[in-house]
């Protein structure tokens, strides 16, 4: 329900603006895949009408997209041997590989941020956001030492090279920072960003796989559902959602989500 609130809001956010909607898939983790995840995604999203006006992205497809961005970053680039217990502690990456250069076997590749200074953004539902190199984030990973592109890497060439306004939970608001410093390194357009707030288990636990949150079935009651907790307007189809959408209306914390019981 979590992933189908903030597909719908960015649906109609989009749609009311008469842009264009478009899906991606971020498969650049296959040791994390799901098999048959992608299908269900796109079945679901095309059975309650949330079907893109652009062709399906794939991120496994860009990697010469990325691999170009690499290059036009070199020279902050460096070669991170650190393992995770080594930085357990520390609140953000303190420098420690930034002198290699050197290509270095099973190293992760990191991107040297102690110049980027402040990063100001702002956000269409959470107003001007600020976030200062080596206080608030600190020098992170491009590529990672398996080979696989890294979420914050890949996500942000993507969104600079083909989205203008990009609406998500506030789950992801602390890697905004970094994806706008990278976006405007490459010399790309920053897009608009609108973090909504996430769904979350009366516990607190926000719903995921990890967490065990139920699927999502593409009934017109869960649309209704998902248009009641962003605060919207009752309505019979997606034309008039898009219509009387508004984002004032969505409210600053969703409504709980029940966590279910089943009997075995």
């Amino acid at each position: 329900m979590g992933s189908l609130i903030m597909a719908l809001a960015s649906y109609l956010d989009v749609k009311q603006s008469s842009g264009d909607w478009f899906i991606r898939i971020d498969d650049i983790d296959p040791p994390r895949a799901i098999e048959g995840a992608t299908e269900t995604i796109l079945q679901v999203l095309n059975a309650i009408g949330l079907v893109g006006d652009l062709p399906v992205q794939y991120q496994s497809n860009h990697d010469a997209r990325y691999r170009q961005a690499l290059d036009q970053v070199s020279d902050d680039l460096f070669y991170c041997t650190c393992t995770r217990a080594q930085l357990r502690d520390q609140p953000v990456y303190p420098g420690t590989c930034r002198e290699n250069k050197t290509p270095t076997e099973n190293a992760a590749i990191r991107i040297n941020t102690e110049h980027w200074g402040e990063v100001i953004f702002e956000d269409q539902f959470l107003g001007q956001q600020k976030a200062a190199s080596g206080i608030d984030f600190g020098d992170f990973i491009v590529r990672r030492r398996d080979g696989l592109w890294s979420y914050q890497f890949a996500t942000a060439v993507d969104d600079g090279t083909d989205v203008t306004r990009v609406l998500r939970g506030q789950d992801l608001l602390a890697t905004t920072p970094q994806q706008v410093g990278l976006i405007a390194l490459l010399g790309l357009d920053v897009p608009e960003y609108c973090h909504l707030p996430t769904l979350h288990f009366e516990d607190g636990q926000k719903l995921s796989k990890q967490h065990h949150a139920p699927a999502v079935e593409p009934t017109k009651s869960n649309i209704e559902f998902a248009l009641e907790l962003l605060g919207q307007d009752h309505t019979d189809s997606l034309a008039q959602a898009i219509q009387s959408w508004e984002l004032r209306k969505v409210p600053n914390a969703l409504k709980p989500f029940p966590r279910l019981s089943h009997d075995c």
